[in-house]
């Protein structure tokens, strides 16, 4: 069964709260999502009724790991927020297709990795910070030959950096795939807009300035501006 946003919170895109990750999300700037989600308020002005195939990959997922329950909460967020930037770039279908199947699994590999590591409040070792950035590795194990291998090439690229920073095979610029390009963004931002066990959530002007600053090293700058395009052109429409 495909589901629509409409099921789920009256059509909104981005999240009134996030689900609690068992397998908890990080970071390795303010921008960059690793560690714990915690359920928290987010101003949002956007109504998006999108179908996605939640369902599906879970059976997916659950006939490859045995979990039942991932993509969860803040995965469907994500490919929704993922997905009003791929429409502002104008992407074909085969890419949006892409961009949101990535989304949903992006984290995936999390289900593998230490949930004390995931779930720690103070800052990492470094040990633990290499815990926790095999994560897309963990996914492509896990999704390899299951899922379009463009939707892996999302889960395993979506922490690679516009500057070649990035993990786990430090690819820069196009030489990421753009779905994941996409997905970077959009996870990013939720990301900051959440409450997690080492900090607050920021408030979205704040978070909007993160993304400014983190475009052409971080991110790619032209998602950026797709995503404060989308931002803004939802927020007038109110």
């Amino acid at each position: 069964m495909r589901i629509g946003r409409h099921n789920r919170r009256g059509l909104r895109l981005w999240p009134t709260r996030a689900a609690a990750f068992s397998a908890v999300h990080g970071r390795s700037s303010q921008a960059s999502p690793e560690r714990g989600t915690v359920a928290v308020p987010a101003a949002d002005p956007f109504a998006l009724d999108e179908a996605l195939p939640v369902d599906e990959l879970r059976h997916v997922v659950a006939a490859r790991t045995g979990i039942a329950d991932y993509p969860d909460e803040h995965a469907v967020d994500v490919a929704l927020c993922a997905g009003r930037i791929a429409d502002q770039l104008g992407l074909g279908e085969r890419v949006r297709r892409a961009v949101i199947e990535g989304a949903l699994l992006h984290d995936v590999g999390k289900l593998f990795v230490d949930a004390a590591v995931l779930a720690k409040r103070g800052p990492l070792t470094a040990e633990e910070r290499k815990e926790v950035n095999r994560h897309p590795v963990e996914g492509d194990r896990i999704l390899r030959d299951a899922v379009e291998a463009s939707v892996v090439d999302v889960v395993v690229a979506h922490h690679e950096r516009w500057d070649g920073g990035g993990y786990p095979y430090g690819l820069s610029a196009d030489r990421i795939p753009l779905a994941a390009r996409v997905v970077a963004v959009a996870d990013a931002y939720l990301a900051m807009r959440e409450k997690r066990p080492y900090r607050a959530a920021l408030t979205e002007e704040a978070a909007l300035d993160e993304l400014r600053t983190c475009a052409g090293s971080q991110f790619d700058p032209e998602c950026v501006d797709a995503l404060l395009t989308a931002i803004a052109v939802a927020a007038a429409s109110m």
